[in-house]
């Protein structure tokens, strides 16, 4: 359980040099999904997929309509596609869906970032900065005037 909440601390970290690290905890089977997840989350790419395993014939016909199997990680295709894209990334800027949150993380890099991932670089950002204006409240005097309401 730990390891996981670790996994997704890195990934919310978002310093490309833990990839080194996420790439090797790939190989673990226990691992290897918060690992991709946290991959995803600092490069903005979805991890190489190997096949999804077959279902268990022990499986009824029921189950079998339900059962939706992950495919796991292709380790070596993760690892090449690092080696390859690698000079992208500055190892000392922290990405966010591969996009640097590290220069201005509230300037236009903001509006490219999934809502999700916005939510928690702005809270980052107000916990780090004390005069970093209120997000929330900005926001929603604008939807008050909007006329969709």
């Amino acid at each position: 359980v730990l390891a996981n909440a670790a996994m997704g601390a890195l990934g919310r970290l978002g310093f490309p040099a833990c990839m080194p690290v996420l790439l090797d905890l790939l190989s673990d089977p226990r691992l290897a999904e918060p690992a991709a997840s946290a991959i995803e989350r600092i490069t903005g790419q979805a991890v190489p997929r190997g096949a999804p395993p077959k279902p268990s014939p022990s499986l009824s016909e029921d189950e079998l309509d339900l059962w939706e199997p992950t495919p796991p990680p292709d380790v070596p295709a993760a690892h090449d596609w690092w080696k390859a894209n690698e000079a992208k990334f500055d190892l000392n800027k922290r990405r966010q869906a591969g996009v640097c949150v590290s220069d201005d993380p509230l300037g236009p890099v903001f509006e490219l970032l999934p809502l999700a991932i916005r939510h928690d670089v702005y809270l980052r950002q107000r916990a780090l900065v004390g005069d970093t204006p209120n997000w929330e409240l900005e926001t929603w005097s604008w939807w008050q005037k909007s006329p969709c309401w």
